[in-house]
């Protein structure tokens, strides 16, 4: 597997990843050579940025403003693990896995809270839950192989703007919005659920 494998991007998103990547890292340079140089590391920041949702967590009802400057704090720790690892020249699939990890279980405890507080009808929920999960899973394994799929469909940062939006109008479209995100996600699932099971099938052939 080589460095740049072990991601959940596809092929169409990887030029303007890249150019992201460069144009955040310029920008958050001189924090990121601050916080390496404290000692800092990019799976702290990452495991901190995940133990930011307890706030999240806490906030989620009583005080949604609260709560979103929580889930606020989570993004930005989430954006700043890379340019850290970047700087330190610890940027490798190690770091990718803590990302991906911290990443996914993030959307999960957004999602299974919601669910929770009934702000989210849970059978909807679950499915979301699984076809994401799902989703990631075989665009990382697809990477790994080097048949990258030419579009995923992202809908992670959709369901943080629609928590905002709740907080600051109490108007939830929660579960119309996860449906409509689960119905979406379905095609990209069953297409790679197919490539991936005729590429073994090949492979056993060879």
């Amino acid at each position: 597997m080589t460095k740049d494998n072990l991601n959940y991007f596809s092929s169409s998103e990887h030029s303007s990843v890249q150019r992201f990547k460069a144009f955040r890292d310029r920008a958050v340079k001189p924090l990121a050579k601050l916080l390496s140089g404290l000692g800092i590391s990019a799976d702290i920041l990452s495991y901190v940025g995940l133990l930011s949702l307890l706030g999240f967590l806490i906030f989620v009802v009583e005080s949604p403003i609260f709560a979103v400057l929580f889930l606020l704090i989570h993004v930005i720790l989430d954006a700043l693990d890379g340019p850290v690892a970047r700087v330190s020249g610890n940027d490798g699939n190690s770091g990718a896995f803590t990302d991906m990890f911290v990443d996914h279980t993030g959307i999960v405890i957004v999602i299974l809270t919601l669910m929770y507080y009934n702000l989210l009808n849970p059978i909807f929920g679950a499915i979301y839950v699984y076809l994401y999960t799902i989703m990631i899973v075989f665009v990382v394994v697809r990477n790994s192989l080097d048949i990258s799929p030419k579009f995923v469909l992202r809908t992670k940062y959709l369901v943080y703007l629609l928590y905002a939006y709740f907080a600051f109008t109490q108007i939830n479209y929660f579960t119309e919005a996860v449906a409509l995100f689960s119905i979406s996600i379905f095609p990209f699932v069953f297409r790679d659920y197919v490539t991936l099971k005729r590429y073994f099938r090949n492979e056993a052939k060879r």
